[in-house]
């Protein structure tokens, strides 16, 4: 028995929808992957020791030459002719490393690196994940306020880009397809937000 013209028309339309569809599909897809950026995790080289913030905060003494891997922002940043001198607000860093874009803080630590560091990279409020040895602590004033910073040796630092307290973008794409009631009519729906 033969295909009625109809069917024959909704078939074809069936399949130029698919193909379409497919096309379209492809084309976002390839927008869309190159104009996001994922910015790499830091892979440490340097073995470190995952010690809660609060605690190497309240005794740094006793965890002295342990190894440890912290985030926050740049509060400061100062060079002398032997080291560069990072003053950190400390953030919970996320899966990937980063700082948490948060109000959630433990303190202040202090890295000292033993080379250069430029200061225009490692400028105040930019996200750093650093690595390095604990060596003490440090007394230094906050205002009037006398305060006692973690110290550590830097071993790595990965600087992120961003600031620090900027809303971090999360892209989601949703697609919707719908075929009308009856005939050959049909729709594809794209939507993203950022």
């Amino acid at each position: 028995m033969g295909r009625t013209a109809r069917q024959r028309t909704r078939s074809r339309s069936r399949v130029l929808l698919a193909t379409g569809m497919n096309s379209l599909l492809f084309f976002f897809f390839l927008l869309f992957s190159s104009c996001t950026t994922v910015e790499k995790r830091p892979d440490a080289k340097a073995a470190y020791e995952k010690i809660p913030f609060s605690e190497i905060f309240a005794s740094p003494q006793r965890y002295r030459g342990r190894t440890v891997r912290l985030g926050g922002v740049i509060i400061e940043t100062t060079n002398t002719e032997e080291e560069t001198t990072i003053e950190i607000l400390q953030k919970p860093l996320n899966r990937r490393g980063r700082p948490k874009a948060v109000d959630e803080t433990g303190g202040r630590f202090i890295v000292v690196f033993r080379r250069f560091l430029d200061k225009a990279v490692y400028r105040p409020d930019r996200p750093v994940t650093v690595v390095g040895e604990i060596i003490g602590s440090r007394t230094g004033l906050i205002g009037e306020t006398t305060y006692h910073y973690p110290l550590l040796l830097g071993k790595e630092i990965h600087p992120w880009k961003g600031t620090g307290y900027s809303a971090w973008p999360f892209m989601h794409i949703g697609i919707g397809i719908g075929t009308g009631g009856g005939g050959t009519s049909g729709a594809i729906g794209i939507g993203t937000s950022f």
